[in-house]
């Protein structure tokens, strides 16, 4: 009877300690805000619209486009509409994708930054080289430089500007603070190339370090204008 006792007891101990390990290990939530450096991307260029082609041209630069009538405007709300590539009876003009002239910015965007990324940038394991942070199409410039003669073809200048940052490799960020002391990690988050500063947050505030577990970990970049 005392040795069941006994080994129950053992048993309970036991299970009792692997429930405390899992829950230390796994229950700490952590919140990471890396505030990042950034820099302007500043990009202007011209882009031909083509009613003749279904597809983006990446590499020519070349937009499709089709002709509507005037009044079917109100029924193309992805559409973009310029004044100037009405016809000259103002009765049909040229439209184009809004999602396209995305598109082919982001695909510039990011040649363009690949091509003048530090190569170092790109040997790390912790980068993969610059990004821009956000898009904002909403800011970009559009001006029409000439309506093509057989109102099938017209050409634009785009102009815009972004911020870049640099392209952490998050996951293996993340691998390399799981399970480390909240101290430890503010460290080694500030001493990557970029971070200014790096807000670390754990909850509930007993535990000292982080989870074990990547999904208990979110990082957020925020980047931080140069004056």
């Amino acid at each position: 009877m005392f040795s069941q006792f006994f080994s129950f007891k053992i048993y309970f101990i036991a299970l009792t300690v692997l429930f405390l390990l899992f829950f230390v290990s796994w229950f700490p939530k952590t919140e990471a805000i890396l505030k990042v450096s950034s820099e302007p991307l500043i990009m202007e260029f011209d882009i031909k619209i083509d009613c003749f082609v279904n597809k983006i041209l990446f590499n020519l630069n070349t937009l499709p486009g089709k002709i509507v009538e005037i009044g079917e405007i109100q029924n193309q709300p992805d559409y973009y509409f310029l004044e100037d590539l009405k016809d000259s009876d103002e009765k049909r003009m040229i439209i184009f994708k809004k999602q396209d002239l995305e598109d082919l910015i982001i695909y510039k965007a990011n040649s363009f930054l690949q091509e003048n990324s530090d190569s170092n940038l790109l040997q790390s394991e912790f980068y993969f080289g610059k990004k821009v942070y956000s898009f904002h199409p909403e800011n970009w410039e559009l001006q029409v430089l000439k309506n093509g003669s057989l109102e099938t073809m017209a050409e634009i200048k785009i102009f815009l500007q972004e911020e870049v940052i640099l392209n952490y490799h998050q996951e293996k960020i993340l691998k390399e603070i799981c399970f480390k002391k909240k101290s430890w990690v503010k460290e080694k988050l500030e001493s990557f190339s970029g971070v200014k500063e790096a807000q670390l947050s754990i909850s509930p505030k007993i535990f000292p370090q982080t989870s074990i577990f990547k999904n208990r970990i979110k990082i957020s970049i925020q980047p931080m204008l140069d004056e």
